[in-house]
């Protein structure tokens, strides 16, 4: 009795250093009562069916050829882009397909649980690119202005700063707030992630005629001054009061 007790002792103590989705449910359950974490665990078994899922979208994505409608898109929104860093002194590619944008954006995107139809653009090593297959004349321009005016502009303008004043600026907000602007997939990173990611959708929301609450006001005056400059150097209109 004493040896079956034993080897059930370590097997239970082996199931609980298990990842929550190689879990059997038996085990899921005995591992949440002994943790009270039921809703951690939960969660990072969602996040991993998702990867998963988001990998066998990227390896489909690799399989299948640009096609020649694709890239003709591609060269139009480009042709868009272009006309927006001529104004601006910015630089920004324009990619057919997800599956065109750099290996390390990818692998980024599926750590999120992020397939390739989720992802529209990115920010990588000071670059910005565009999907053109997630993008049209209407919103173009939007995605130009989440990108290189939040994401870009607050890391130049903030540099080393950066990490501190936007968990800073979390605080203020309120998490309540952003998590409900920020996608879910964005929601478990860190509180500066988190602002620059709500930060980005509030530019983009400005770039389409929409207003900003006064809630953000008073932080970040330096960033919101140069977000305001470019936003109007681009020809959108931006009342000193909307950020």
């Amino acid at each position: 009795a004493s040896t079956l007790a034993s080897t059930e002792a370590v097997a239970s103590a082996e199931a609980t250093k298990k990842p929550p989705y190689e879990m059997t449910p038996e085990e899921f359950a005995e591992a949440a009562q002994k943790e009270g974490g039921v809703e951690e665990l939960i969660a990072e078994r969602k996040l991993k069916a998702k990867q998963e899922n988001a990998q066998q979208g990227w390896e489909k994505a690799a399989e299948d050829p640009v096609s020649d409608k694709a890239q003709r898109h591609a060269e139009a929104m480009q042709k868009l882009v272009d006309a927006i860093d001529a104004k601006v002194g910015t630089k920004t590619q324009v990619v057919a397909e997800a599956d065109n944008l750099p290996a390390a954006v990818k692998q980024a995107a599926i750590e999120l649980g992020l397939g390739p139809m989720d992802v529209r653009a990115a920010y990588h090593n000071g670059s910005v690119y565009i999907v053109a297959e997630a993008s049209s004349a209407d919103t173009i321009e939007a995605t130009y202005a989440h990108e290189w005016v939040a994401h870009r502009g607050l890391r130049v303008l903030l540099g080393n700063e950066y990490e501190t004043a936007l968990t800073t600026l979390y605080d203020r907000i309120g998490e309540k707030r952003i998590r409900s602007v920020v996608p879910a997939s964005v929601q478990g990173q860190s509180k500066a992630y988190q602002v620059d990611e709500y930060l980005a959708i509030q530019a983009e929301k400005l770039q389409q005629g929409g207003t900003i609450e006064s809630v953000e006001m008073g932080f970040l005056e330096r960033a919101m001054d140069a977000v305001r400059r470019i936003l109007r150097k681009l020809g959108f209109k931006v009342r000193m009061t909307d950020l």
